[in-house]
């Protein structure tokens, strides 16, 4: 708890700011372990919005690579990316419903799409990447 007595810092100045006693009286230790939780935290925060872009920008690399050949066109009666009519009734069944419908196939669209060799995490960021452009 901080006191409430206040001194000056020791700069010789006259411009300083009355500083809690308290203040002073952390540890090196005290003042490392601080300095590492923030590090900590800052790292941590970085690298889920590094994962979360990752995921946007493979889920668009895919849809180019393997998705856009039909999504792009309609071809075998794939839903447009962007036509938000086609795709509004699909949204509403939930991300899952979508996902599984890729996996398994659906229509025209044979297991997987045209993406044989996707893992499912890249399937999920497609989807995800084509719902996102179809709002």
């Amino acid at each position: 708890m901080l006191t409430k007595k206040f001194k000056r810092c020791r700069q010789a100045c006259n411009d300083c700011v009355p500083v809690p006693e308290k203040l002073e009286t952390y540890t090196t230790i005290e003042v490392s372990a601080m300095k590492n939780m923030y590090i900590a935290v800052i790292a941590g925060t970085l690298a889920a919005m590094s994962s979360a872009m990752q995921a946007q920008a493979g889920g668009a690399e895919i849809y180019n690579a393997k998705c856009m050949a039909c999504h792009a066109s309609g071809a075998a009666g794939a839903p447009k990316v962007g036509d938000t009519a086609a795709w509004a009734p699909r949204i509403a069944t939930g991300m899952d419903a979508l996902v599984a419908s890729v996996t398994n196939g659906k229509g025209g669209m044979p297991p997987k799409g045209a993406c044989a060799d996707c893992s499912a995490d890249d399937i999920a960021a497609a989807v995800e990447h084509m719902v996102g452009n179809s709002k």
